[in-house]
Parts: structure tokens; sequence; C-alpha cells
């Protein structure tokens, strides 16, 4: 299974991918990228990369701080909780054949997103479809 995240505020997205730590924490990994509505276009194949950066095994960190900072710097903030106030997020799953969007609900700076499971949309490896998928994601 390989995952990331995608995020979207002020008509920009941003993706991760997610890696597995060897204690079995999952913790954002890169590569990190920034799409606004000029590349939007571009959502499906950066979206792949993304997936197919997402690793096992990964050293688990010894500090928990700054894990976010390569969002942050994209969306040039300084903290998690100025970029959760907008922030809409879809948590993105592949299976080695298909990827699945679970819509999430913005339960704030301390709470993060829970998954709204029952809206995942299902999408195969075509761009345009992974486009319309995350998209329509940001608006369960």
């Amino acid at each position: 299974m390989k995952l990331a995240t995608a995020y979207q505020r002020n008509d920009r997205i941003f993706l991760h991918a997610l890696s597995k730590t060897t204690d079995g924490v999952w913790i954002l990994s890169q590569p990190v990228f920034m799409i606004d509505n000029i590349n939007i276009d571009k959502v499906g194949e950066l979206l792949l990369e993304v997936l197919e950066s997402s690793s096992e095994n990964v050293p688990h960190p010894k500090s928990w701080t700054n894990l976010f900072d390569p969002v942050l710097r994209l969306a040039k903030l300084k903290s998690w909780s100025t970029f959760v106030k907008s922030a809409k997020c879809v948590e993105v799953e592949f299976d080695g054949q298909q990827v699945d969007f679970i819509p999430t609900k913005n339960m704030g700076e301390l709470e993060g997103f829970n998954p709204i499971k029952e809206k995942k949309i299902r999408s195969s490896l075509n761009n345009l479809e992974l486009q319309s998928a995350l998209i329509s994601s940001f608006s369960p």
C-alpha cells in the first residue's frame, strides 16, 4: 500500500507522500508539491509521483517538530494552526492498480482531519480521472 495526502487551501493543492516508519507510524515524506490553478492539469502526474515515493521502514523520527515544514514553506506560512484553519484534506491510497480518495472533515489544529470513508472515490491511473477524483473529493 502506498499513501499520500492532498490539501486544498486558497486555490492551491499541496501533495506529499506518506512513509511508514520502523515503529509503524505514517509520516510526511518527500516529495512535496504545490499546484496552482494554472498547473492543475499536472495533478494526476504529480500525484502518481508522490504515491510512488511512499515507502516503508523509514527511520522513526527522534523529534516530531518541523515534520510539516516542507508544506508550510510552500504555503509561505509559519504554523500548522494557520494552515489548517482554511484547509481541506483528502487521504490518498494506492494499491498498485487503483487510487482511492478519502475526503476528511477538518476538526481543527488539535484533532486534524477525520476520514469520511463512506465518501471514498475510486479512480483508475488515468491522469484526467485522477485529477477529477481528487478535485471532487475536496467537496464531498
